[in-house]
This record gives C-alpha cells, sequence and structure tokens, in this order.
C-alpha cells in the first residue's frame, strides 16, 4: 500500500460515484467502499500493520482520502434527492386556494377618507340608507304643507 495505489482507488471511486444514476446504486457503492468491511475500512485495518513511519506517513493520506470519498457521496447524494423533488409531484395534496377578488378604488378612498377625518375627531356614524318621513320632517319641525314634503 503506498500513495499511487491510494489515488488510482480514489480516482476509480470517485468515477464510480459519478455514474451513479439513483440513490439505490449510491447506497450499495457507499456500502461496498465505506462499511465496516469496506475496501476503505480494510485499507485502515492493514495501516495497523505497518512500522511507525509509515503510519505517519500514510495515516493522513488515508484520513483525506475517506473524507474525499465521503463528501463527494453526500454531494451526489444531494443531486440525486433535488432531482428526484424537483420532478416530484404529489397529487393528494390539497391545491392552494386562489385569492379572490381586491378592494373597489372608492372602497380604498373611502376607507381614507374616514381615516383622515378620524384623525381630526370626528366620528362616523352610520345609519338607514332609507329615512323614515318622522325623522326627515316632523322631528325637524317642517310643516305639512311645506314644499320640502313634496315628492
Amino acid at each position: 500500500m503506498n500513495h499511487e495505489d491510494i489515488k488510482k482507488l480514489e480516482n476509480e471511486i470517485l468515477e464510480s460515484i459519478a455514474k451513479a444514476t439513483d440513490s439505490v446504486h449510491l447506497e450499495n457503492l457507499r456500502l461496498k467502499y465505506l462499511s465496516r468491511k469496506g475496501t476503505i475500512t480494510n485499507l485502515f485495518e492493514k495501516l495497523k500493520d505497518l512500522g511507525i513511519e509509515e503510519k505517519r506517513k500514510l495515516g493522513p493520506v488515508l484520513n483525506e482520502f475517506k473524507n474525499k470519498i465521503t463528501n463527494s457521496f453526500d454531494e451526489i447524494k444531494d443531486k440525486l434527492e433535488h432531482k428526484i423533488s424537483d420532478n416530484f409531484f404529489d397529487y393528494t395534496r390539497p391545491g392552494k386556494k386562489p385569492e379572490l377578488g381586491s378592494l373597489l378604488p372608492n372602497t380604498i378612498m373611502e376607507r381614507e377618507i374616514v381615516n383622515a377625518f378620524s384623525k381630526l375627531g370626528f366620528e362616523i356614524v352610520e345609519g338607514p340608507e332609507v329615512e323614515s318621513e318622522y325623522y326627515n320632517f316632523d322631528a325637524l319641525n317642517i310643516p305639512a304643507g311645506h314644499p320640502a314634503r313634496d315628492l
């Protein structure tokens, strides 16, 4: 086991990861290389049998190699998940409710005027749209023969 062997293996693994077309294939590759009985774990087990100098040389290289492979798996997994989620549409979810209508310009203007007069101290009072004869004439002391009472 040396630097060149590790580089060759790294290139092979990265190529096979890049060729993964779905998450099942990617998971099988991850198990093949990163599981307890995987290729990379076997390299770390072989590291125990080496001398101290060789461990110091190859240990950081193996750690970097494993981190690079793990990051590559994560990136490809994210890409595959986004690919699936972009094409996925759940037909069972309820639809979005459309926003119905908007206020008329007259209503908007009326509300602005009411707001302005309220700030000036006026009170807004609403009453019936059609007044009775009593409130229009009798309460105001308009006699029965007055011209205002003519239709």
